[in-house]
């Protein structure tokens, strides 16, 4: 799959450094954005490459940051969907998300220590699940308002599915001059 320049992907940079990270933000005119969370004492924000690029050449050696996406040798980890019966191996990229699933759909307390997913109180280092779930996805990348921000859906939260959009304009023709009827239809795959 190739990435667009503007495709948002997730990256994790020193906590301590943020205020150096905002400063090079604001110089380098790259959108503040919100924080979308942490992982250990890394801050994680969405950036585009092009971003991480400019904030590069502001910072230069002083923060590093790191891709969430592409931080091992085969290149991007490997998310699983859970599934009924399928045992997910617990991964350091996986054990926060596989955490919270198991902890608000699965019935068991889960919690992680260190480099350690505890299930029930006994350390695991895969899981079965007992439910489908599905992944969620926004079509806004930079809002990161997703799966990737509450994790997976169990297929029994699922409450419908669109087949058509029933009421879209064209967002080059403003409200007031009228719409796109050939949209107004138009079957969603």
């Amino acid at each position: 799959r190739v990435l667009s320049p503007d495709s948002k992907l997730l990256y994790a940079y020193p906590g301590e450094k943020d205020d150096l990270v905002a400063r090079a933000m604001q110089r380098a005119g790259v959108h503040r954005g919100e924080l979308v969370g942490m992982e250990g004492t890394d801050f994680l924000r969405s950036f585009s490459h092009y971003e991480v690029y400019k904030l590069a050449q502001e910072l230069g050696d002083s923060v590093r940051f790191r891709s969430l996406q592409t931080d091992t040798s085969e290149g991007v980890h490997p998310y699983v969907i859970p599934a009924r019966g399928l045992n997910v191996r617990v991964y350091p990229w996986n054990i926060h998300l596989l955490c919270n699933t198991i902890a608000r759909h699965e019935g068991h307390t889960a919690e992680v220590r260190g480099d350690t997913l505890l299930v029930d109180g006994q350390a695991v280092t895969g899981y079965t699940f007992s439910k489908d779930y599905h992944w969620v996805a926004a079509n806004n990348s930079v809002s990161l308002c997703d799966s990737r921000l509450f994790g997976f859906v169990p297929k029994d939260h699922i409450i419908g599915r669109a087949t058509f959009v029933w009421f879209s304009r064209n967002p080059e023709v403003p409200l007031w001059k009228g719409y796109r009827w050939e949209r107004f239809f138009k079957r969603v795959y």
